[in-house]
């Protein structure tokens, strides 16, 4: 439980031993009867397989005995590549009694390994105050950053917002940078949002009337290990007129 899972994360295993034979199944203190689980590319237990682990009951199984086992957490090894694998759980794992039958000590369980959630930071709205501006005109604008994805993201060193002021909606170095903000937060949560606001800067006198775009981006120097590495970017345009005339 669950039927699929990603790298890291633990699952529960819950499982039983019955003895269909006809004579009792004896453990003792020095040989306990194990059961061990496996995880495999395939349903074949093999030499090449890992086990995740095992533990051991010391205890007698008379003729048509079963026993329910306890509950067990085992990690997802981080190195698994998504795709199909198997869980196989051996029940007389290290083969000490001896029995009717061999080969019927195996239940094997279908896994689908999905690739670890992430964290993904996306610049939600970046609001301009509405109107037309000229030179010499504050313009104001405020920002909320969202974690969309289904993981918290860590940032040691705080989440980076830039924002930049160009002619086109591409960032390059032709652009004026205009605020580098910090959030000293180490941790966002999923849906975590993070406000900026009464951010600004003066339109300056040599903007010439037309279209310019106030550009915000997120996790500025990809830190964040990220679900979409391309979604950091917000894009608002506005106009410069001419300063009215004076009367």
């Amino acid at each position: 439980s669950p039927g699929q899972a990603y790298p890291g994360q633990s699952i529960t295993f819950r499982s039983s031993i019955a003895n269909i034979g006809r004579a009792p199944a004896v453990s003792t203190s020095s040989s306990n009867i194990m059961t061990a689980f496996y995880l495999s590319s395939n349903r074949i237990l093999d030499d090449s397989d890992r086990m995740l682990g095992s533990f051991g009951n010391n205890r007698t199984y008379e003729p048509g005995d079963s026993n329910q086992n306890p509950e067990r957490r085992y990690t997802i090894p981080n190195w698994l590549e998504p795709g199909r694998w198997f869980l196989i759980v051996k029940a007389d794992s290290r083969d000490r009694v001896d029995e009717a039958d061999e080969a019927n000590n195996t239940r094997t369980l279908s896994l689908a390994v999905t690739p670890r959630p992430k964290p993904d930071f996306v610049v939600e709205s970046l609001t301009i105050d509405p109107g037309s501006f000229y030179p010499g005109q504050r313009l104001t604008y405020r920002s909320v950053v969202t974690n969309i994805g289904p993981a918290a993201a860590a940032c040691p060193n705080g989440l980076k917002t830039v924002y930049y002021l160009s002619s086109d909606m591409t960032i390059d170095d032709s652009d004026t940078k205009l605020a580098n903000y910090t959030n000293t937060q180490r941790s966002y949560a999923p849906n975590a949002k993070i406000r900026q606001m009464n951010l600004g800067f003066s339109i300056q006198e040599i903007m010439r009337p037309g279209t310019y775009y106030l550009i915000a981006k997120t996790d500025k120097d990809d830190d964040v290990d990220e679900t979409y590495e391309t979604n950091n970017i917000r894009i608002r345009p506005f106009n410069v007129i001419q300063r009215p005339a004076l009367k």
